[in-house]
């Protein structure tokens, strides 16, 4: 655990060495002229803030023991 400047406790975890082997996704990136020519004939335009969603997507069983930490009050492991 560590204190934040809040004096409020949060749960941090060092996930360096799953980082390591960790093989990231490849996107392209869209062109930003392609981007703004289809905003410019959109009706809708909307924002979607994930500041605090990460937690909401559930994980593939599978990688779930990759998530495991142990504290001095027991195992735990992220389902989401």
């Amino acid at each position: 655990l560590d204190a934040s400047g809040k004096q409020k406790w949060r749960v941090v975890i060092d996930y360096r060495k799953l980082n390591e082997v960790t093989v990231g996704d490849s996107y392209p990136l869209p062109n930003i002229t392609d981007i703004l020519d289809k905003l410019g004939h959109s009706v809708y335009f909307t924002t979607l803030d994930l500041a605090s969603g990460f937690h909401q997507i559930e994980l593939d069983p599978k990688d779930v023991p990759k998530t495991a930490f142990s504290t001095p009050y027991g195992h735990y492991e992220f389902l989401r």
